[in-house]
Formats: structure tokens, C-alpha cells, sequence
């Protein structure tokens, strides 16, 4: 029984020295992680709870419809689309080049899209006229070697027109 009430005694000794030091341990909490607080109040642009993992901006440029099936000598249309997705920035002007292979029997009008339009998100920058006089499967590309205003560094992400001729 003796035991028992020293227990007791000892807990409720516990529990009156926790309680003395719980506004010290909220107080050291506070103290430990300020800097940290501090740190992404005063370097927003740096990093936020909504950073990305990828901090370099893309631009994906790509064909749509990406595949096209016509016959020999009809004209195709094929919008030339583009991407840019980052936060509060714009593209501010594009040129991109088409390129076909020379010894193919396709012609592309024109070989040269410029979009003046600033622009994020998804836009369509052009479209291009495609006549192939043979039968076959080709392939239009768009350079990765894009003219741009923009000032950062960009990665660009381009994606082939296949075209069959029947």
C-alpha cells in the first residue's frame, strides 16, 4: 500500500513539472521553426508550398490533328499548336521553322510560323497548308530551335505531323 501512495506521489510530481514546463516546450517549438517561417515569407519567389520539382519553364509545340490521311494532290490543313505553363509568365512572341525531308514529294505553306500574341497556357500559334503529290508516309517536324523573345531559359518539347498519302 506504501508502494502504491509513492506512486502516486510520484506522478502527481510528474504531471505538476510537465505542467510547469509545457509553456516552455510550445515557447521552444515557436523558436525552432520561426526561422523556417521567416525564410518562406521573405523569399516567395523562391520557394512556396506550391513549388514545382521542375523549376525550368517548357514549351511543348506539336501538329493537330498529329496523324493525317489524304490522297495525292488535295490540300491538308493542320493547326500548329503551343504550351507554356508557368505561373504568372508569359511568352511574349514565337517563331518556329517546319522542316520536311527535301527528297519527299510534300510541300508545306509555310515553312515559317511567327505569333506575335503573348500567350500561356494552350493557343493555337498557326497553321499550315500540306500537299503531297505521291503516295507514301511522311513526316513534318518543327525545330527545337525556337525565336523568342522570352528571357528565360526554355526547354522545348516538339512533337512530329505523320502524314499518309494513299
Amino acid at each position: 500500500m506504501l508502494n502504491n501512495i509513492n506512486r502516486l506521489r510520484t506522478l502527481k510530481s510528474i504531471k505538476q513539472i510537465l505542467g510547469q514546463y509545457q509553456g516552455l516546450v510550445v515557447v521552444f517549438l515557436l523558436a525552432a521553426l520561426s526561422p523556417f517561417m521567416l525564410w518562406l515569407i521573405l523569399s516567395p519567389d523562391k520557394l512556396s508550398l506550391g513549388s514545382r520539382a521542375d523549376a525550368q519553364n517548357e514549351l511543348r509545340l506539336w501538329f493537330e490533328p498529329g496523324t493525317v490521311i489524304t490522297t495525292p494532290n488535295t490540300p491538308t490543313k493542320v493547326s500548329v499548336m503551343a504550351s507554356f505553363l508557368a505561373d504568372r509568365e508569359l511568352v511574349p512572341q514565337l517563331g518556329v521553322q517546319l522542316f520536311v525531308d527535301a527528297h519527299t514529294p510534300v510541300s508545306i505553306n509555310p515553312t515559317n510560323i511567327t505569333y506575335q500574341t503573348p500567350f500561356n497556357g494552350r493557343t493555337k500559334i498557326g497553321e499550315v497548308e500540306i500537299i503531297s503529290t505521291a503516295p507514301g508516309t511522311y513526316t513534318v517536324t518543327l525545330s527545337d530551335q525556337v525565336a523568342t523573345t522570352y528571357s528565360k531559359p526554355l526547354r522545348i518539347q516538339t512533337a512530329p505531323l505523320t502524314i499518309i498519302v494513299q
